[in-house]
């Protein structure tokens, strides 16, 4: 019986030897050898998966399991291996490890399936209480269940937390029925208790993933969401849960109106207000606040009360001074208020706002905070760019000198280069361009600021300065287009382009926006329009190379990338720069990474004159090639920049992938939650999924894969994602039938082993 699980570990691991010295506890045997031991002499088979860089293991091995209890109960109940799982990576993945330590204990008579798990951090005491727990056949859900026994039907702040821990535990074990019992029971009781936080944030989530599962659990709640109409606040919070999100919006577009329904509303605002957000609803927020300037004062008031908690609170941890310095209501409230009222058109209340704001607390995060919301809300004034030459910081270095005699020079070229192709337009609106982007508040200097004003985001690369400046039309559709708004974006550009069908700007940015959409066949087709009006354009076959490359299809790109570089200009230097990247991005998909290097730094010649984009394509180039530290540096010098949302995605689910290479999934999950914040993108849904699913959260993380795959089937890495998705749910089959269709779409190599 014992064979096949067996030959599974011998293939990952011919000898379980730890990456440094381990308590003594722990044996040195090879894995097969300790298998045959713990079923031979009748014990369990402890696994404790850890890290050199780990700190809690480290912690544990100092004072946990030196501990002669611990070290006693061990000795006489189980043969315990410790597993590095840098040095035994498949083993570690076998298991299904997110997060170090996590402790595997197996019975002697069932060694195929694991009994149990305990994760993080455990004093010996509570480690012991596990361990007899376990030797009375008691898992981590029986304890849970006691825990909840403990407090029988009281209502308290403990009983709440022990209950919906309970309840995450049945879901992850598949038990439905009971983690809706529980989950009902925190609902409706947690609300007066300090877990009302997490009933309206993380629980949410919860029940989400409870209702997909089951449709007995979503007929139970989408039951008690009806139940709840008089409570409008739980009522939203239910629909969110239930993915009926429309149904709020149904009511809000009646009830804004309707004075009868004004305390709903009021009562409603705080889920209302993250709806609306999430809508791009910024007028119908104003609605939220009839009487804006006392919502600015009691956030004022909240501000103070944190602050003297703060300076009067015992604790010096970290997690609490990293919150003092983000956590700041009053801004983010005057901020919201701020971009709500303009974009309601009540320009006077905006102002009032601002102006009372700016009475309690006249710093440059309030004015950056305002000028962010605003710009969020597509709501400009004049008065903007005062505020951007007030919050620009303003310093010179003898850096900033070279880089403004660079920019004068790139500015030279530029011009030269608009008048010789016949881009007539006011050079005095380029000028103004840059201005205006100097007056953009930045952590640099200012002559760094006018420096990268010549340096326009990640799609004046392709279109040049002539399609920011050729039309407020076309600086609408470059703006709808980093705010994240594609379709809108497109349908703008589509329509421009029927009346101008030879612009290539227009063609260019057709084919960046549906690459983003996935919408690969429109790209190709419009790439092909473009080489055919321009054949000795270069920007045309990077453009095309740029939709094979998405395609898997490598060898036909880096051919159209050498066609493309033999039409270079003297001074194409971004284009140059661009195809030096694909070309090195091509070569270390396929594996060659010292070839992918070379390039990589010959494209790193132009890259002044695009560094969000050039950062983010040299951390994905440097994440493939396993050069890790190469590729934290490349992005968070990215994420340092003012990023527009859609960049911001990108750049936030960059980052998520360089973390989970490393096996930091807590700090993944984080980042990859901040790219869905900013756009729901078929990349940031397929990492997700692969974190959730590396966090023993597999069947979540498939949901999320399979909906990136809806967005995007053509994605080879995504059904990587899936097909390990898959292996840990056991469905081999299918697992298989993803690796057929890999196979299918051309393979490619895997790089977040």
């Amino acid at each position: 019986m014992v064979k096949a699980f067996l030959s599974a570990l011998i293939f990952l691991s011919i000898a379980c030897t730890a990456a440094y010295s381990h308590p003594q506890i722990f044996s040195n045997l090879p894995m097969d050898e300790a298998l045959e031991k713990a079923q031979k002499e009748n014990k369990y088979l402890l696994l404790d998966f850890t890290a050199s860089w780990c700190g809690p293991c480290k912690q544990m091995d100092e004072s946990t399991w030196t501990n002669p209890e611990v070290e006693n109960w061990i000795k006489k109940n189980a043969v315990a291996l410790q597993i590095d799982v840098d040095e035994q990576k498949e083993l570690a993945q076998k298991f299904n490890i997110a997060a170090m330590p996590t402790v595997i204990l197996f019975q002697s008579q069932n060694l195929e399936k694991e009994f149990d798990r305990s994760k993080g951090f455990k004093e010996p005491e509570k480690l012991l209480s596990w361990l007899d727990g376990i030797a009375n056949n008691i898992t981590s859900i029986d304890l849970a269940r006691r825990e909840v026994k403990k407090f029988d039907s009281k209502i308290s702040d403990e009983s709440m937390s022990a209950r919906y821990d309970l309840g995450i535990k049945l879901l992850e074990s598949n038990k439905y029925d009971e983690a809706t019992k529980h989950f009902l029971y925190v609902w409706k009781n947690g609300a007066q208790t300090a877990m009302v936080g997490v009933r309206g944030s993380y629980m949410i989530d919860q029940i989400r993933l409870l209702c997909k599962k089951s449709k007995s659990s979503k007929l139970i709640f989408e039951k008690l969401r009806d139940e709840s109409q008089s409570d409008r606040d739980d009522w939203i919070m239910l629909n969110e849960a239930l993915d009926q999100n429309k149904k709020s919006l149904e009511w809000f577009d009646k009830a804004k109106n309707d004075l009868q329904e004004k305390n709903n509303l009021e009562d409603a605002h705080i889920p209302l207000e993250s709806l609306l957000l999430a809508e791009d609803r910024w007028a119908d927020i104003a609605y939220l606040y009839p009487e804006p300037m006392q919502s600015l004062k009691n956030s004022l008031e909240d501000l103070k009360s944190f602050r003297k908690f703060a300076a009067e609170s015992n604790d010096n941890s970290q997690s609490l001074k990293d919150l003092q310095s983000t956590y700041n209501p009053f801004i983010d409230t005057a901020s919201i208020l701020y971009a709500a009222f303009l974009a309601s058109g009540d320009d006077n209340v905006a102002k009032s706002i601002a102006n009372e704001a700016f009475k309690q607390e006249n710093s440059l995060a309030l004015k950056r905070a305002l000028l962010s919301k605003a710009e969020k809300a597509n709501q400009f004034r004049w008065w903007h760019l005062i505020w951007r030459l007030e919050s620009a910081t303003f310093k010179t270095t003898p850096a900033d000198l070279i880089n403004f005699a660079l920019a004068a020079f790139i500015a030279t070229i530029f011009t030269w280069l608009l008048l010789i192709r016949r881009m007539y337009f006011p050079i005095l609106a380029f000028l103004l361009i840059c201005i205006f982007n100097f007056f953009t508040p930045s952590n640099s200097g200012y002559v760094e600021n006018l420096f990268r004003s010549f340096a326009m985001p990640i799609l004046s690369l392709f279109v040049g300065v002539k399609l920011v400046l050729d039309s407020s039309k076309l600086t609408l559709i470059f703006s709808e287009y980093q705010q994240g708004n594609l379709e809108g974006a497109l349908s703008k550009a589509v329509s421009a382009s029927s009346k101008e069908p030879k612009n290539i700007d227009l063609l260019v940015y057709i084919s960046i926006i549906c690459v983003s959409l996935n919408k690969y066949d429109l790209a190709f087709k419009n790439s092909e329009k473009i080489i055919s009006l321009k054949p000795k354009l270069a920007v045309g076959y990077l453009m095309k190379s740029h939709v094979l490359i998405c395609l898997n299809r490598l060898n036909e790109a880096l051919d159209l990338l050498k066609i493309g570089s033999g039409y270079l200009l003297f001074f194409d230097t971004i284009y140059a720069s661009s195809i030096r990247q694909y070309e090195s991005l091509i070569l270390a998909l396929q594996g060659k990474a010292d070839e992918s290097r070379l390039k990589l730094k010959k494209a790193g010649i132009g890259s002044f004159l695009n560094p969000q984009y050039y950062l983010l394509t040299a951390a994905f180039i440097h994440l493939l090639n396993d050069d890790m530290s190469e590729a934290t540096n490349s992005i968070n010098k990215m994420l340092k920049m003012r990023l527009p949302p859609l960049i911001s995605a990108y750049a936030h689910s960059m980052n998520a992938r360089i973390l989970l290479k490393q096996q930091l999934l807590e700090q993944a999950l984080e980042e990859a939650n901040i790219a869905l914040k900013h756009k729901r993108l078929a990349g940031v849904l397929a990492v997700l999924g692969l974190i959730k699913t590396r966090m023993n959260k597999a069947h979540e993380g498939l949901i999320l894969i399979e909906e990136s795959l809806e967005m995007d089937p053509h994605s080879v890495e995504t059904y990587y994602f899936r097909q390990e998705t898959f292996l840990v749910l056991g469905e081999d089959k299918k697992a298989e039938a993803d690796n057929t269709k890999i196979e299918e779409l051309g393979g490619c190599r895997f790089y977040l082993n």
